[in-house]
């Protein structure tokens, strides 16, 4: 049973995991119209306020004209188009601040309430330790655009990201161990196969940050061949040769389709052989969430491709990336937790 002070950290976790999903769609958003770089500066108490009347407006624009995004691909751009980036950056900016507040203002409050056990209180501090770090790596992925190119970085993007889902997976974690639910025990070689999909996961949500970004989803455009091959010739086009694997659109796009394939063939076997094992309503659930959420999240990526990266297709492939994860950590936290040999 849960007792009144478990209910109010779940409520709490709850929230913060809220968010997180909102900041992540957000974000998504962000990037896909190009708003990222339309706040040149980074002030984490002032910056709350935004231009409040016309000549503060013209003096934001005026600064935003002094960088390269500007000067290179926007020189045509007018006042009102510039509110509209400046719209999404902000709100990325302060949905980023208001999860920084829902994590550590509730965190000392239930503290000093002592609603929170030690255990928790120690985690609320890794929260906001990791919190305020996916801050500061965001200021510094938007520097990375903001030098001489208007173009941030790919790795720093994927930084960016991974910490993001990572937070939202470290709370998820928490929420379970909180809520205690009923899970029985599972084959150890499930497990093993379970950590191996996360794995995989984690990899795939990497190189779809870099065909994020790296634009490398605005090209060959069809599916299941790459124009007309299966493998492309320019996958080696870079030197070295490993520098393909980070630094070239193309091979990036190739891994991250193949990887998509291994992917749902492994969740569709995962799946079948936990569905014909003793699960909890728990455990059930989770296994047919991932199913599906693989099943869509296939479909999304397809159909984001082939229509040239449609802003809320895409917006709800990056969402999908996330839950994926989540179901496939679900899993692994019963059959981790409740693990024994047949």
């Amino acid at each position: 049973m849960i007792n009144n002070k478990q209910k109010y950290s779940i409520i709490w976790l709850s929230c913060v995991c809220t968010l997180i999903i909102t900041i992540v769609m957000v974000g998504g958003i962000t990037r896909l119209t190009n708003s990222g770089l339309s706040m040149v500066n980074w002030h984490p108490i002032m910056g709350i306020i935004p231009p409040l009347s016309e000549s503060s407006w013209q003096a934001t624009f005026k600064k935003y004209q002094q960088f390269p995004e500007y000067q290179q691909l926007h020189q045509t751009m007018q006042l009102e188009s510039f509110k509209w980036i400046f719209f999404w950056e902000y709100a990325h900016r302060m949905l980023g601040r208001l999860i920084g507040i829902a994590i550590i203002i509730p965190l000392l409050i239930l503290s000093i309430l002592k609603i929170l056990d030690k255990k928790l209180i120690y985690r609320g501090f890794i929260m906001s330790g990791l919190v305020i770090s996916q801050g500061i790596m965001g200021w510094i992925m938007v520097k990375s655009g903001l030098i001489n190119q208007p173009y941030i970085s790919h790795i720093r993007l994927m930084l960016h990201l991974s910490l993001a889902f990572f937070l939202f997976i470290y709370i998820w974690w928490t929420l379970l161990i909180i809520v205690k639910p009923i899970c029985y025990p599972i084959k150890k070689s499930t497990t093993k196969w379970v950590k191996l999909l996360i794995f995989g996961i984690i990899i795939q949500i990497i190189y779809g940050a870099f065909v994020a970004g790296l634009d490398a989803g605005y090209i060959m455009n069809t599916f299941p061949k790459m124009g007309h091959q299966w493998v492309p010739n320019e996958i080696v086009q870079l030197r070295p040769i490993w520098n393909n694997l980070i630094n070239n659109p193309i091979t990036v796009q190739f891994i991250h389709r193949i990887l998509a394939i291994i992917l749902l063939l492994s969740v569709i076997l995962i799946s079948y052989s936990l569905l014909h094992q003793r699960l909890s309503w728990f455990q059930r659930r989770a296994v047919i969430f991932l199913l599906i959420s693989t099943i869509t999240q296939f479909a999304l990526g397809i159909i984001t491709l082939i229509y040239h990266v449609p802003i809320y297709i895409a917006v709800a492939h990056q969402l999908m990336a996330l839950l994926l994860l989540t179901a496939s950590v679900t899993i692994y936290f019963s059959v981790s937790n409740y693990n024994s040999e047949y």
